[in-house]
């Protein structure tokens, strides 16, 4: 059966780069085996070369990502910079919650319609923040955080349910090297998944 979800764009071009620099050593692609995981079956041992198309993976993005040392110091500054400031929003926003006995949720997932949502992205935090939160709040049913981790890095984002739905979310920064490690983690779980069909 065809791994049929969507591939962003930029996965899918390292992906080609990817089979280009690996041709030679497999008789199938791995944009292939993750698209059609029943063609890896006919390989003689397919465990052992999806392993190997894993490793490979990994070892592409290691010598992309190595010649990045600069962008990496300056990108973990960054992300430094935003946990910091989902820190201090954090605290506010439970503050707040408590104050009012309304329910802070950490969901698995929501289902949304982000069509429907009005989003504030904040960078810095000042004397108007505290005030829009309490505002927020005020309005909701509950709060959602809905932050994201990224190794020990966490970039804020909260929803608040009510009539109207906000979300809060603190403006992520901006790097090649985090589209790098999306791809390489896209990559690598299908090839999982691949390796638990076979």
């Amino acid at each position: 059966m065809a791994d049929t979800q969507a591939m962003d764009a930029d996965t899918a071009a390292f992906l080609r780069e990817i089979d280009k620099r690996y041709s030679d050593k497999y008789t199938l692609s791995i944009k292939d085996a993750i698209l059609s995981p029943e063609s890896a079956v006919k390989l003689s041992n397919p465990q052992q070369t999806i392993s190997q198309m894993k490793d490979d993976v990994n070892a592409y993005f290691d010598s992309l990502l190595g010649g990045m040392q600069d962008e990496q110091q300056k990108f973990n500054v960054e992300l430094e910079n935003a946990t910091n400031l989902y820190s201090k929003v954090s605290e506010m926003i439970k503050g707040k919650a408590v104050a009012a006995s309304l329910p802070l949720i950490n969901p698995i997932t929501i289902e949304r319609n982000e069509q429907l949502e009005e989003t504030i992205v904040i960078s810095h935090t000042d004397s108007s923040i505290e005030p829009l939160i309490h505002k927020l709040v005020g309005i909701s049913n509950y709060v959602a955080d809905t932050s994201t981790k990224y190794k020990e890095y966490t970039i804020g984002s909260w929803l608040f349910s009510g009539q109207k739905v906000y979300t809060l979310a603190i403006n992520p920064p901006a790097s090649l090297i985090l589209g790098m490690e999306t791809a390489r983690n896209e990559i690598i779980l299908r090839l999982d998944t691949v390796l638990q069909t076979l």
